[in-house]
């Protein structure tokens, strides 16, 4: 049994004018007076606990060749979630005092974050989710076999599939004007989210506050994505790892993304210690080269892809960094599966 605390969040295709008037607050009075269009805009968030229970079995065994399978089953606890679709925004910043819309639609929906202040507010919705793979082991000889000291080994799984039903103090809107006119924006200010709602609502909709609400629920899908990896014992303690990981969209629907990712990684392992360098390769809308390090000892690791930057060797400009306990029986048995 696993238990995990799990973020994502995609934001695609923001365009410059909007990133560089949420930058400046819509203060820079250059941009004043101006229409600006976005109709590509997305925005995909959610966090999770997630439960897991697994199961792993020889599925063939076959002179120096193993093949085994493995399904793990999610529950699922939504904790927040927030989305923003079907953009098509034309708006001109007049001055402190008004932000004119023309020809304007947003779908868009939330979880009420001011219920995360509070420890038993944290859960606004629940779901499933399951991963599944197999593996194929090679072995040189059968002493090898006994000990698990393969060859190569490859494996594919097919990873977080299933979705979250957000149906606890949430909500989803829809904003439509052939032309409005937020006044005052600069002086607005918002206890909470609810009031935003209500606010925006009013805009477009001639002081109605309720009529943009269409829904007190929406489902997010999981990162789902294909993963395919092979490794290949080089010779005594080295070994190298080859891995692709290709994530899937979801169309119109919501859901967060899983980058694709072109890895690989060398490592020194034994029994009690580990260091691996891994390379990747990651493709979100861009291409994008990283480089870090992992290290374990005894049940202890730890690790990032940003060593340079973590260190002051150059600039930070993201990270992923990432420790834990992972218990192990240091003498397996023959059917024992390794992580898939």
């Amino acid at each position: 049994m696993t238990v995990a605390a799990r973020a994502y969040g995609n934001v695609r295709n923001i365009t410059g004018n909007l990133g560089q008037n949420a930058f400046d607050y819509f203060l820079n009075s250059s941009n004043w007076n101006t229409a600006f269009q976005d109709q590509s805009a997305r925005v995909n968030a959610m966090a999770w606990l997630e439960y897991g229970l697994h199961y792993a079995t020889v599925i063939s065994d076959r002179g120096l060749n193993e093949i085994k399978g493995g399904i793990s089953l999610n529950y699922l606890q939504g904790v927040g979630a927030i989305y923003a679709k079907n953009t098509n925004v034309t708006y001109k910043v007049i001055d402190t005092t008004a932000i004119a819309f023309s020809n304007t639609t947003l779908d868009y929906g939330r979880t009420d974050f001011d219920d995360l202040r509070n420890l038993h507010d944290r859960r606004h919705g629940h779901g499933f989710g399951a991963d599944v793979g197999v593996i194929l082991l090679h072995f040189n000889t059968d002493e090898d076999k006994e000990k698990d000291n393969y060859v190569y080994r490859i494996g594919i799984s097919l990873l977080d599939v299933g979705k979250i039903n957000f149906d606890r103090n949430t909500g989803s809107y829809h904003l439509s004007a052939a032309s409005a006119v937020f006044n005052n924006w600069h002086e607005a200010s918002f206890t909470d989210n609810k009031q935003l709602d209500q606010t925006l609502s009013a805009v477009f909709y001639n002081g109605d506050s309720s009529h943009s609400q269409t829904g007190t629920s929406f489902h997010m899908a999981m990162p789902s994505a294909l993963s395919i990896q092979a490794d290949w014992h080089i010779d005594h303690h080295f070994f190298a790892n080859f891995t692709i990981v290709k994530g899937f969209g979801h169309g119109d629907n919501v859901g967060v993304v899983s980058p694709d990712v072109y890895g690989l990684t060398p490592r020194y392992e034994t029994q009690w210690f580990e260091v691996s360098l891994p390379m990747s390769l990651i493709y979100y809308n861009h291409w994008q080269s990283r480089m870090g390090v992992a290290v374990r000892v005894w049940y202890f690791f730890f690790g990032g892809d940003a060593p340079g930057g973590l260190l002051k060797i150059n600039n930070l400009q993201q990270a992923d960094v990432y420790a834990g306990i992972h218990y192990f029986v240091p003498e397996k048995s023959k059917h024992t599966i390794n992580n898939f």
